[in-house]
């Protein structure tokens, strides 16, 4: 992107930031904001407990078991990233709300770019 944009500019990234993009380089030139898109059944897996997986590239499936240990430990992890992904924004005044459903879609989006004003 930066050998495209020439001159200053506002990036809107939008995705669900599994994982972490390096906007170092980016964010010394933009002002970028980051818009994650997440599912809440991607962050609380409590109702996957026992669940069939499809892999929709070759249609084959997987039976799983989580135990409430598995849930905890998963919990625990997508809070990690999201803290150290989210760190590593501020530090370079990267903008970024999360989003989870189109209700609440309009209203985190205007408080995002309202409070850069």
């Amino acid at each position: 992107i930066s050998l495209r944009v020439k001159k200053k500019s506002i990036l809107i990234v939008m995705g669900d930031f599994w994982q972490i993009p390096d906007f170092t380089l980016l964010s010394k030139k933009h002002q970028i904001y980051a818009i994650m898109i997440r599912d809440k059944i991607e962050e609380d897996i409590t109702s996957l407990k026992n669940s069939e997986l499809i892999d929709t590239m070759n249609l084959s499936s997987l039976n799983i078991n989580l135990s409430r240990r598995d849930i905890k430990n998963y919990a625990k992890e997508v809070s990690s990233h999201d803290l150290h992904m989210l760190k590593g924004f501020r530090a370079l005044g990267v903008k970024s709300v999360k989003i989870y459903g189109e209700k609440e879609l309009f209203s985190k989006l205007k408080r995002l770019f309202e409070n850069d004003r």
